[in-house]
C-alpha cells in the first residue's frame, strides 16, 4: 500500500496528472493493485480510506492549564495526608 500513498503524494503535487490521458499512463506505469486503480480513477476517496491501513480519524482535546497556586496547595495537600497516613 505503500506505493499507493506515493503515487497519491506524487498526483497532489504533478499538475499535469490532472489530465485523464496523463493519469492513466502515469496509474499504468505506477505498481499498484487493480482496486486502487480504479479508486483511483473514480476519485473514490471512502474507498480509499477503507482500502489503506491508514488512521483517517483524528480527534483534538484541550485541557485548560492549571493556575500554579491551585498547583502548589494540591501539592501541600497530598504532603499533608502522606504525613497523616504515615504517622498515624
Amino acid at each position: 500500500m505503500n506505493s499507493a500513498i506515493q503515487f497519491l503524494a506524487r498526483l497532489g503535487s504533478d499538475a499535469a496528472l490532472q489530465d485523464t490521458t496523463t493519469l492513466a499512463t502515469a496509474l499504468a506505469e505506477a505498481n499498484l493493485s487493480p482496486e486502487a486503480m480504479t479508486l483511483i480513477q473514480a476519485s473514490d476517496v471512502e474507498g480509499l480510506k477503507c482500502l489503506m491501513p491508514v488512521r483517517h480519524d483524528i480527534v483534538c482535546l484541550m485541557v485548560p492549564a492549571e493556575d500554579e497556586q491551585e498547583s502548589q496547595e494540591s501539592e501541600e495537600n497530598d504532603t499533608d495526608v502522606t504525613q497523616q497516613v504515615v504517622n498515624g
